[in-house]
């Protein structure tokens, strides 16, 4: 009581007031960044999708709501009640909630793409079960009561104009939502999944669709159906990479698994490449079960070799494109560059895949547990507490950032920070 009375005293005859240094040291503490986002804001609830688009709108999508702010300033521009949203470069394709949910006894179909500007909605679709949002173009699937299903692709602006059909079986009305795992290879950067799924990519050339146990292979530039393939047993993992196939099989050895590798022609299946004691991480359990999808990205798959080095290897014809030395691993890759983490776990490394040889672009420590991610635009290099933000260009830093904040997606000169419900845009050299 007498040092609150004395701070009272001393406060109130302006001769030691507190109070200001207080704030600072708050304000301090409890600072998403620094460098500050140029803007926060706060959700509902943690984010469930979020990006920047190519007009320059940041969407955040959490708790059945989905709003658009605007880059520079974070006004709020438009609002829309929805259960999911998918953010693609220049649209943003949502499924509304309708009014009395509780009371509807309707399924839960369709969707709305709405202009990222001013949230209009564009076009939309009442009967589609399952969308996939991609840069240049958003797949939809429709089931009627009787007969087959049909995949079909839509271009995004003006009016959702129909480029191609595709017949599929009655049975895929299994599947449904956002974006539905296709059978393709597995992102080496899975911390950064949720980011990067607001900033798709243009639709792959060739896709699998994963359907009663069998694999049914699209062709989506000339839009038809090529055929469908059946991984012949447990120890194999049949997907797309590329415009390939490729048959992934482990099985048990003597101390661990034994691998094989083979890719095939995704129009005729005949063999193009096949390799022994590539391991991509698809094993699990006692028995060398295929679990999981190859690591890879795009045209790459990244793989431990039989001599216990990493190694980068091309789709196309199985070549090494770059190969570490023991205990070393990929932490992220798009073909032109590779984070490599070195083996004593300190040390990250840049490396550029196009140069006649690969070649060391950057290189630096960042603290225990790092991760890392390749963009379009940027790398991101991310400790606990730091963020490293370096150009894809010749790999030159553009920002180093202290925060213990998640980045929960990115897009046109800037990152979206999060922290629990609070969200924050953090602007970027381009």
């Amino acid at each position: 009581m007498t040092a609150a009375l004395v701070l009272t005293v001393l406060v109130s005859t302006n001769t030691w007031n507190p109070l200001p240094q207080l704030a600072g040291w708050w304000e301090k503490v409890t600072r998403m960044s620094d460098p500050e986002p140029a803007w926060t804001t706060r959700l509902g609830g943690v984010p469930d999708m979020a990006a920047v688009t190519i007009t320059g709108q940041v969407v955040l999508a959490s708790r059945g709501l989905v709003d658009g702010y605007d880059r520079g300033s974070g006004r709020l521009l438009w609002h829309h009640d929805a259960d999911w949203a998918l953010p693609a470069v220049d649209v943003v394709v949502i499924r509304p909630r309708p009014e009395g949910r509780d009371t509807d006894n309707q399924p839960d179909t369709g969707y709305s793409v709405v202009d990222p500007i001013n949230g209009t909605v564009l076009w939309g679709d009442r009967e589609a079960i399952a969308v996939w949002a991609y840069g240049d173009l958003i797949l939809d699937l429709v089931c009627p009561a009787s007969g087959d299903c049909r995949l079909r692709a839509r271009a995004h602006r003006p009016d959702g104009q129909l480029r191609w059909a595709v017949p599929l079986p009655a049975s895929a009305r299994t599947i449904t939502g956002p974006n539905p795992a296709l059978a393709a290879t597995r992102a080496p950067a899975d911390w950064f999944r949720p980011a990067a799924a607001g900033s798709p990519g243009p639709l792959p050339a060739v896709i699998g669709i994963p359907l009663d146990g069998r694999i049914h292979i699209v062709d989506t530039v000339d839009g038809r159906h090529v055929r469908e393939v059946t991984p012949p047993d447990r120890q194999t993992r049949v997907v797309v990479a590329g415009e390939h196939l490729l048959y992934v099989h482990s099985e048990p050895a003597e101390s661990s698994c034994r691998f094989r590798v083979e890719a095939v022609d995704h129009r005729t299946g005949s063999s193009l490449w096949r390799q022994e004691g590539l391991d991509l991480d698809t094993a699990g359990g006692g028995g060398c079960d295929a679990r999981s999808d190859p690591l890879g990205t795009r045209n790459h798959l990244i793989a431990t070799r039989a001599d216990n080095h990493p190694a980068l290897i091309s789709v196309d014809d199985g070549r090494a494109i770059w190969v570490g030395v023991p205990g070393e691993r990929i932490l992220d890759t798009d073909g032109q560059l590779a984070v490599v983490e070195t083996a004593d776990r300190k040390t990250l490394r840049v490396v550029d895949l196009l140069a006649a040889e690969p070649v060391e672009v950057w290189s630096g420590e960042v603290g225990p547990r790092p991760r890392a991610a390749v963009t379009r635009d940027y790398v991101l290099i991310a400790g606990a507490e730091r963020l490293v933000v370096l150009g894809h260009l010749g790999a030159a830093t553009l920002a180093t950032v202290r925060t213990k904040a998640s980045v929960v997606g990115y897009g046109l000169r800037g990152l979206i920070l999060a922290s629990a419900r609070k969200i924050g845009f953090l602007p970027l050299p381009y």
